[in-house]
């Protein structure tokens, strides 16, 4: 009977160690070992997460038995369990999932199903026209975007239906690889553009607050992997 107990006693033991959880970092990196920023970490079926910072690195909390799922756009899903490890080193491989099928936000990638809102994505092949600018080849490019000239004949658009808090500011706000930036399309090469979202009413608002007021158009650069920090979700 003590045997049987002490038998007992052990499994309990190990079964809660195993339950408890303790971080655990790692990196991220794609076939080339080059760092993907920006790629989730998740614990599966729970509500703590973490994204890769600058390195790949990242940080989570996690348990014995816990499944970590890793997930970055262009990349085959891929899930571990965490066992014992403190460290946890993972290759993405790039998968043939098209970009028609998410949503870029500028702070996230979501899926179609789960968007929120009204939203555009602009054709990959409007994107590739011959131009000397983005901002040309997104004239005409989806519904309610209207593009116009200034007076120095640089392209700028409005989004039709949108409400500005400023009586002077009508254009949309412009995000580039995750970040608001000032100014025009100027400064980006249309050669390195890999995809542009338009967001609408609760698409932009639900993300970008008040800035957003007159839409937002997200644009997210072919070298996107190589640039960015790092942010945490949930309590991870």
């Amino acid at each position: 009977m003590k045997k049987l107990y002490l038998a007992w006693l052990i499994c309990l033991m190990a079964f809660q160690v195993s339950a408890q959880q303790r971080w655990v970092t790692g990196v991220v990196a794609d076939t080339n070992g080059v760092p993907v920023v920006g790629a989730t970490v998740t614990v599966k079926g729970g509500t703590n997460g973490a994204i890769t910072n600058s390195d790949g690195s990242f940080r989570i909390e996690a348990s014995d038995s816990d499944i970590l799922v890793f997930k970055y756009l262009g990349y085959d899903e891929q899930e571990i369990q965490v066992g014992p490890r403190t460290r946890i080193e993972i290759e993405l491989r790039e998968s043939a999932h098209q970009l028609d099928d998410v949503v870029v936000t500028g702070y996230q990638t979501i899926s179609k199903e789960r968007a929120t809102g009204s939203f555009d994505i602009i054709d990959k092949a409007q994107l590739e026209k011959p131009s000397g600018s983005i901002a040309s080849r997104l004239i005409g490019s989806a519904a309610g975007l209207v593009g116009t000239q200034d007076a120095y004949g640089n392209p700028v658009f409005e989004i039709r239906g949108r409400s500005s808090l400023s009586t002077s500011a009508t254009e949309p706000l412009l995000v580039v690889d995750g970040f608001a930036i000032e100014g025009g399309f100027e400064s980006i090469n249309p050669n390195d553009v890999e995809s542009v979202t338009v967001l609408k009413d609760a698409a932009a608002a639900s993300i970008w607050g008040a800035k957003s007021a007159n839409g937002v158009i997200v644009v997210t650069t072919k070298n996107a992997r190589s640039e960015g920090g790092g942010k945490s979700l949930g309590n991870g």
